[in-house]
């Protein structure tokens, strides 16, 4: 278990609007996880607390849930939004085959999205899932059929990571 400083840090990560949250290896001391894909798993409930957050309130949240903190490839996340969010989410490579496993565990966990950082711990922002209902905006959103899905999720291992001309395609704008 990390110490009440390191908790605070945390916190002070989650307080700060120009950071909004934190991720962190429980396994690692508190580490920031680097080049991987994070998606929220339904095995954990998310937890919340009023904002600003306290050192406290996160460390409640981690005792709760050190036996899924302890597994390999599971972390502490924490962000922002209108109260304090926290979840245990699990960690894919940042590679073509870990952002197939990335989708297809967003889809089995009915995660709005997955999470991706970078090489150097930044976090990238959020690929959103289009079969999410939180997600539908009228007219475009994919057709949810079992087909859709697997192209889906399985995109990148047929599409280079995406990559056209040195830019990153959204695989959301192959459905519009």
């Amino acid at each position: 278990m990390l110490s009440d400083a390191q908790f605070e840090g945390l916190a002070a990560k989650l307080n700060d609007p120009d950071i909004g949250g934190f991720t962190a290896n429980m396994r690692r001391g508190g580490e920031q996880p680097r080049n991987v894909f994070m998606v929220g798993q339904r095995d954990v409930q998310e937890g919340t607390h009023a904002l600003p957050s306290t050192g406290s309130s996160i460390r409640t949240y981690a005792e709760a849930n050190q036996t899924t903190l302890m597994q390999p490839g599971r972390h502490l996340g924490g962000w922002a939004a209108n109260e304090g969010n926290l979840d245990v989410p699990a960690a894919f490579p940042r590679t073509p085959r870990g952002e197939v496993a990335a989708r297809r565990s967003t889809l089995a966990n009915e995660q709005m999205a997955y999470g991706e950082i970078s090489r150097k711990g930044a976090y990238v922002g959020d690929r959103n899932n289009p079969y999410h209902p939180g997600n539908r905006r009228g007219d475009i959103m994919a057709e949810d059929t079992p087909e859709q899905r697997e192209v889906w999720s399985a995109m990148p291992q047929y599409s280079a990571q995406f990559k056209k001309r040195g830019r990153r395609i959204s695989p959301q704008s192959s459905f519009s």
